[in-house]
């Protein structure tokens, strides 16, 4: 007998497929640069799952790496605000010279207009002393301040000068010159020599030595005093002419000390007789 097979029971139709959920899109970190668009080029995702590393910062010359923008403006910014204190601070200091210089009275152009000032010279009181720097007159032999020695009223050498007073004294004879005192004052005196070529011949190199008592001989006119003090010797002038015959030549000297007539006098080496 046929076999009676039972057929199958049709298979069952596969439900369609469910279309996947999209799963939401990750959120961006904060700071990130949003998602680009599908279909451009998405960067590729640094190891660490950060954004990818920029560029590397270029070299400087030495190797290192550059320093900032911030700092390099730094000292630029500091010198240039030291430069505007300098000269703001020299400005002041300019300004300040010149109001000073301003504020000062002028000195120069002559002095204020005061009162007129007399012209007469004012009058010197009677007995003062002449004003510093003001070359005194020389006095004369006769005008020896008493007590002092005086200094020379003369050059040595000078013309005799002519007598103030008459001589206090006589006339001291001797061979061929004569002395006499012609001014005594306390501690100073002068005598006189007067020297008479008896000769017939011109006198021209001559000679007197003597010495003076308590003296000190210093001054000398109409001859060179070759050695003063207590022991003097007289000579002639270089330029002084020979003393013709019977022509005569004064010698006068000034000592210090009390008035005496010379000792131990001498012409040309032959006691003068005196």
């Amino acid at each position: 007998p046929a076999a009676h097979h039972e057929s199958a029971p049709p298979a069952e139709a596969a439900p369609p497929p469910v279309p996947p959920v999209p799963s939401e899109a990750p959120t961006p970190p904060t700071g990130a640069p949003p998602p680009l668009p599908v279909g451009f080029p998405q960067p590729a995702a640094s190891p660490s799952g950060g954004l990818p590393p920029g560029p590397p910062p270029a070299a400087s010359p030495s190797g290192g790496v550059p320093p900032s923008q911030g700092k390099g403006r730094r000292p630029l910014l500091l010198a240039a605000a030291i430069a505007a204190m300098l000269i703001v601070g020299a400005g002041a200091i300019v300004a300040a010279i010149v109001l000073s210089g301003e504020d000062k009275p002028a000195t120069r152009g002559g002095p204020a207009a005061g009162p007129a000032e007399s012209t007469a010279p004012p009058a010197t009181p009677t007995g003062t002393a002449a004003p510093t720097g003001t070359a005194a007159p020389a006095a004369s032999p006769g005008a020896t301040a008493p007590g002092a020695a005086p200094a020379p009223t003369q050059s040595p050498g000078a013309p005799i000068p002519a007598p103030t007073t008459a001589p206090v004294g006589p006339v001291v004879p001797g061979k061929g010159i004569s002395y006499q005192l012609v001014q005594r004052d306390p501690g100073y005196y002068e005598g006189r020599f007067v020297i008479t070529n008896r000769s017939s011949r011109p006198l021209k190199d001559w000679k007197i030595t003597f010495t003076a008592p308590g003296g000190n001989v210093k001054n000398i006119w109409g001859a060179r005093l070759v050695r003063k003090g207590g022991t003097v010797e007289i000579r002639p002038l270089e330029n002084a002419p020979a003393i013709q015959p019977g022509a005569t030549w004064d010698v006068q000297y000034g000592a210090e000390g009390a008035a005496a007539d010379p000792k131990d006098c001498e012409l040309n080496g032959k006691p003068c007789g005196f």
